[in-house]
Order: C-alpha cells, then structure tokens, then sequence
C-alpha cells in the first residue's frame, strides 16, 4: 500500500478505506494503529492500496503504486517486501515481515538499516523449534510431522529446514506439502493423510493468515493436530499456537 490519494470509491463517509484488501485483519491493525498516531484517512492522510493472494502479481502491483509518487510505501508482508525494495531505490518504505531482515538481504544491519528501507519484524521463524517442542510435549507418541509451506515466501526453504532439524532431534519425520494458493490446500490435506501426519506445522506466511479460518476447519475435519504461528489461528477454531 502507499500513503497516496484513494479515489473518492474507496473512502466511506468517515473516510476509511473501503477496498477490498486480501487479509483485511492485519490491514485493519494497520490503520487504527496509524490513527493513533494522528495520521487520519480523509484528513490529513489518503491511502492506495493494492493487495493480492497471488504473489506473482506483486511486481505488477508495485510498479503500479511507484507510478504514483506516493509520499511513502508499505510493504506488509515478507513476500511482499523484496518486491518493493527492488522496485525504487527513493521512495520510503516500511515493512512488517516474521523473518530475520538481514538475513532476508532487505537491510545490512538492524540498528542501522540505511538506504530507504526500515521496518519491523516478529522473529517468527526463531520461533520454529519451541513451535516444534510444544508439539513434542502436547503430542510424544508423534512420528510423522506434516509442514505447510508455501515456496512462494522467501523464508520457506530456511523455515523448513529449522522444523526438519528441530524435529529430527526428536527423532520425528517431517513431510513438507506446498500450497502457494487457497486451491492448493486441499491437495496438500490429502498428501498429508496419505503420509498418514500425526501432526501439522503451518510455516508463518501472509497466505495462511489470510486463510487461517479455513485452514482451521480443515485440520479440525481431518482431526490433524496442528500448531500454528499466531493466535489469531486458535481464534478462528485451530487448536494451539506458540
């Protein structure tokens, strides 16, 4: 998204984007925290937002905002974030990705980011192993740990080697499926129970939050326990998160 003019469509009366955006939850965090702030939309601050579940079209999307000169650019989500630094090496940006961002390339140092690009992370992929132990405690008998990945998300080759390394030092077996669309989880669910999964990992990725409602109906119907990376899983019916 960018700090830039919306059409008059995308503002309702109180002057709040009404787009359609892909995960609307984390776009919703977004503005009321930037109202909190002081920046308020219709007053003295107009948003253009693009979103999209489909990541090849990010380049498309970020030529699209660049176009429009925009005061600032955002950038929510770590597949989303390389798009936009490669993109303007001028224009602001900020981001709010899991993963580590030096190790990711996005900036030379922590502290001192540099160049036009800043932002916060969650250290989510840090968090794998614990992720991997609490499945470990809530289920021992567990030999066969299914991973959902989606190998569109610049972390999801070093994600899946942090579960296979930390299962494996329980002696546990993992079996990665990828699902890089909505359309593609329910192959994914089938390829699990034909592995026979005692337990499923969901890599952190802005596809499975977006989705994380049905995601959760789906490891509840397949009575497959899973651990998620965020509450807002169990919030929408998963079972555990860490």
């Amino acid at each position: 998204m960018a700090f830039r003019g919306t059409s008059a469509a995308d503002l309702d009366p109180g002057g709040r984007c009404t787009r359609r955006v892909a995960d609307a939850f984390h776009f919703s965090a977004f503005r009321n925290g930037r109202s909190e702030v002081g920046y308020i939309i219709g007053h003295n601050v107009v948003l253009d937002v693009r979103s999209t579940n489909e990541y090849d079209q990010l380049p498309a999307l970020a030529a699209d905002l660049i176009s429009s000169h925009p005061a600032v650019l955002v950038a929510l989500g770590g597949p989303a974030t390389p798009i936009v630094k490669a993109a303007t090496t001028t224009i602001p940006v900020v981001f709010s990705i899991g993963g580590d961002p030096v190790e990711l390339g996005f900036v030379p140092n922590i502290g001192r980011p540099g160049g036009n690009i800043t932002g916060t992370t969650f250290f989510t992929a840090q968090l794998l192993p614990k992720q991997v132990g609490v499945m470990r405690e809530l289920f021992p008998k567990a030999q066969v740990l299914g991973v959902l990945v989606n190998p569109q998300n610049p972390r999801a080759a070093a994600d899946l080697t942090s579960v296979r390394t930390a299962a494996g030092a329980f002696g546990i077996e993992t079996y990665p499926a990828n699902a890089s669309a909505k359309s593609d989880f329910e192959a994914a669910f089938v390829a699990f129970q034909s592995k026979h999964v005692d337990a499923l990992i969901i890599l952190g990725d802005p596809l499975a939050s977006r989705e994380r409602k049905d995601l959760a109906e789906m490891t509840l119907r397949q009575a497959v326990p899973t651990v998620y990376f965020a509450r807002e899983f169990p919030q929408a019916g998963g079972l555990i998160s860490y």
